[in-house]
């Protein structure tokens, strides 16, 4: 277990039970708190809750509430705003979306757990060193 995860709660977001569970599994046994939503209503809710350190979003929904889940987190001060990580099998965010939604990193589907988690881990590492 990392200990830069250790207490760090990320937020899985997606329509897909199945990519939900797969991605939590992963992230648990790596140390890191989980919380999940299947929709960006459901996942804003949750970040005005609780503390959220990251958020890894479907961008393709059957709802099509990946983008607008990005337009609201990009409008939440600073200190309240998670790292976003985007994943998506379909769309693709241009760079010009990346910077204005301020997205860490767009990943395409499929992709290695494990390489997502060391890329978390790291630039979680990077914030606190920041900071």
């Amino acid at each position: 277990m990392n200990s830069l995860s250790k207490n760090r709660l990320v937020l899985v977001v997606d329509d897909e039970e199945d990519v939900r569970e797969t991605l939590s599994d992963g992230l648990e046994k790596n140390g890191f708190k989980i919380k999940t939503a299947e929709g960006g209503t459901h996942a804003f809710n949750i970040i005005l809750d609780d503390f959220v350190d990251v958020v890894i979003t479907d961008l393709s929904m059957a709802n099509g509430m990946g983008r607008d889940l990005l337009r609201r987190l990009k409008d939440l001060p600073y200190d309240d705003r998670p790292l976003v990580y985007v994943i998506s099998g379909y769309d693709e965010l241009t760079s010009d979306e990346i910077q204005k939604f301020k997205v860490k990193k767009f990943i395409q589907k499929p992709f290695s757990i494990n390489s997502l988690i060391e890329t978390v881990s790291t630039n979680l590492k990077d914030t606190i060193t920041k900071k």
